[in-house]
C-alpha cells in the first residue's frame, strides 16, 4: 500500500511548525468523541485517588 497520500505538503508542514498542531479530518461515526468523553468522565468520577 503506497503511503504518498499520508505525507505532509509543504503548506501543512509550515502550519505545523508555526502552530504546533495538525487538524485531521477523520471518518468516525456520529457521537464517537462524545462517547469517549463520557467514558473518560466515568473513570474520573470513580478514580480511587483524589489527585485533582
Amino acid at each position: 500500500m503506497p503511503h504518498e497520500n499520508n505525507l505532509f505538503t509543504d503548506a501543512h508542514m509550515r502550519q505545523f511548525i508555526s502552530n504546533g498542531f495538525v487538524a485531521l479530518k477523520v471518518d468516525m461515526p456520529e457521537g464517537f468523541h462524545e462517547n469517549i468523553y463520557q467514558r473518560t468522565e466515568e473513570v474520573y468520577d470513580t478514580w480511587p485517588f483524589s489527585c485533582w
